[in-house]
């Protein structure tokens, strides 16, 4: 009997151990970063393989809301890295677990953050990109915004306004729009957006 209990014991302590050490999640930054509590110390976490709409821009406080429901303060996570385990920011890079929710990819699936690739962390690309994939053939989210969304300056907003207006000088217009787009290094809808300028009649 004995050695039933002292593995019973054991049990219990390996499960404590690991529940104590594991993250709890304690705040939400923004659609795809997070603040968690490891051992006592505050980490900021960046969630590998996706990025989401930064703030002001269309569907940032879609992505936000729904990283709190996913991983709300108080919820224990699971954190996978890949090679790179920081970024330049000295933010944690990780694969997000709640409970069975990988909430990387999930964010993605939704639509509400696009596949990114930075080397040489690509152990998530594939899932990542078959979740965009699957969100983009739904038209969910990001893939789905409308016009407006697409150009981020008033000047470039203006200049479609008058590239319908003023069809003598449409290239100019374009090329207004394709520089307001490209000018804004971390525009998330920068590929939507050329897509759409370099359609325009």
């Amino acid at each position: 009997m004995r050695p039933l209990r002292l593995l019973a014991t054991i049990l219990a302590a390996a499960t404590l151990a690991a529940c104590q050490s594991q993250p709890t999640v304690t705040k939400i930054v923004d659609g795809d970063t997070l603040d968690v509590d490891r051992d006592g110390e505050t980490v900021r976490v960046r969630l590998l393989n996706i990025d989401t709409p930064e703030k002001g821009e269309c569907l940032y406080q879609e992505a936000t809301d729904r990283l709190i429901e996913l991983a709300p303060p108080g919820t224990r996570v699971r954190l996978e890295h890949d090679q790179e385990r920081e970024d330049r920011y000295g933010r944690e890079l990780a694969a997000v677990f709640a409970g069975d929710v990988f909430v990387n990819e999930q964010l993605a699936a939704e639509g509400l953050a696009r596949a990114v690739a930075y080397e040489p962390n690509h152990a998530y690309t594939t899932r990542m990109e078959a979740a965009q994939a699957r969100a983009r053939a739904a038209h969910l989210g990001i893939h789905a915004v409308p016009t407006e969304c697409l150009l981020p300056t008033e000047t470039a907003r203006r200049a479609l306004e008058l590239h319908a207006e003023d069809p003598a000088h449409r290239a100019f217009y374009r090329d207004v729009m394709r520089d307001a787009v490209t000018a804004t290094n971390t525009f998330t809808y920068k590929d939507q957006a050329l897509e759409f300028i370099d359609a325009l009649d």
